[in-house]
């Protein structure tokens, strides 16, 4: 029940923070028959908030156990359709509970449910995949032992952020064809083993295509400035929030795999000539009418976001939880805060509803600004950059 409560709410949550979804062939996944999705983990919570929000039917998600602490926190995590997965780490008397969690999913699975198992088998912060582990194929292979005549395939998935932390950065979910697992049970009875490390190698091969990998870590400065760059060139609009084409993860693909490619000669002297910070975007008018109406909205909606930063910054120890966190966080104070002007507008003889619209009504002009802002760098960098330069 909860997880159909909190859906919309975290869908508007995550339409604001992100400038841009982009969701490209979701439809790929199917409804009417068990689906394992293979994803890949670089950002805690916000992968399974994303596919839950804007999925039409309802997933199930394989996360750490380490959070399933107490009682409470394990009905409230059930209610969210999470299940944990333990590791070696979290001890052996915890992995004997994986039992319990593989025999739900061959459940789930024979009622033609879709569980989401984040492949790389932990969470990193990083553009690229990580080598896929064997976990998720011994799940398929544990769930056709069970019901043989199950219908079951795997669908690659991957999830690509811009910047995760940052508000009003963009996200590319890219979707693959679903891997049928017939043949591959068929070479399971022959021999175990290798059918397990030819269908981990198989979702790991699906997988690359779907994810911005860079190779070397001392590359990504080059490839966020062509990045940078790519996205004044395509200079995307404001709305629709949410998008299903793939051109703009296709740019950012190719520009990787480039990156990857160039001599370290090459990559030395694209990064001395390329400075998208020093283009001078020329202020329009349109930006300049937004001003103060941006600055009230900036100001009176700051409050819960201000505290969920702080806690958020004090608190969080990874990287990885910080965005989940903040939003988290964010979405639920708003909501009391929403709740204090209504309530104070209602005290001083005003309507409430008034209150209400003066938040949303500035807050949607302070979002609009920076997207005008963002537009007019863009504008700048085009004329700086008029071709991408690898």
């Amino acid at each position: 029940m909860l997880y159909y409560l909190l859906r919309p709410l975290v869908r508007i949550t995550l339409r604001i923070f992100f400038s841009k979804i982009y969701l490209h062939h979701l439809d790929r996944i199917p409804l009417n028959r068990p689906v394992l999705i293979a994803s890949n983990h670089p950002s805690a919570f916000l992968e399974a908030c994303l596919l839950a929000t804007h999925f039409p039917k309802s997933l199930h998600f394989l996360v750490r156990g380490d959070i399933f602490i107490n009682r409470f926190v394990v009905a409230l995590l059930e209610q969210l359709h999470l299940t944990p997965i333990y590791r070696f780490v979290d001890g052996f008397k915890n992995l004997r509970s994986n039992d319990a969690t593989f025999n739900a999913c061959y459940d789930r699975l024979s009622n033609k449910e879709i569980i989401v198992v984040y492949a790389e088998g932990n969470t990193t912060q990083e553009k690229r995949l990580r080598p896929i582990q064997k976990g998720l194929a011994r799940i398929a292979f544990g769930a056709m032992d069970k019901y043989p005549d199950m219908d079951l395939c795997v669908v690659p998935l991957g999830v690509n952020y811009t910047h995760p932390n940052d508000f009003r950065s963009e996200v590319f979910v890219e979707t693959g064809l679903p891997i049928e697992l017939k043949e591959y049970y068929l070479r399971y009875k022959e021999d175990n083993n290798k059918a397990v490390q030819e269908l981990t190698q198989a979702v790991e091969e699906s997988m690359k295509p779907l994810v911005i990998h860079v190779e070397k870590n001392e590359d990504l400065e080059l490839a966020e400035k062509l990045w940078r760059i790519s996205k004044a060139q395509a200079n995307p609009p404001y709305l629709p929030v949410v998008e299903l084409a793939g051109e703009r993860f296709a740019k950012d693909k190719m520009i990787s795999e480039r990156v990857n490619h160039l001599t370290e000669e090459e990559k030395s002297s694209l990064n001395q000539t390329l400075d998208p910070a020093a283009a001078k975007p020329v202020r329009h008018a349109e930006s300049r009418s937004f001003a103060i109406p941006a600055l009230l909205g900036k100001y009176i909606n700051y409050p819960p976001f201000m505290i969920a930063m702080g806690i958020a910054a004090s608190k969080v120890k990874r990287i990885e939880f910080y965005a989940s966190v903040l939003i988290g966080l964010g979405m639920f104070l708003y909501l009391f805060y929403m709740l204090a002007v209504f309530i104070l507008f209602r005290a001083i003889g005003w309507s409430g509803l008034l209150g209400l619209a003066i938040l949303w009504v500035s807050g949607i002009c302070y979002l609009y600004y920076l997207y005008l802002k963002d537009r007019e760098v863009n504008l700048a960098l085009r004329e700086t950059y008029p071709e991408l330069p690898v």
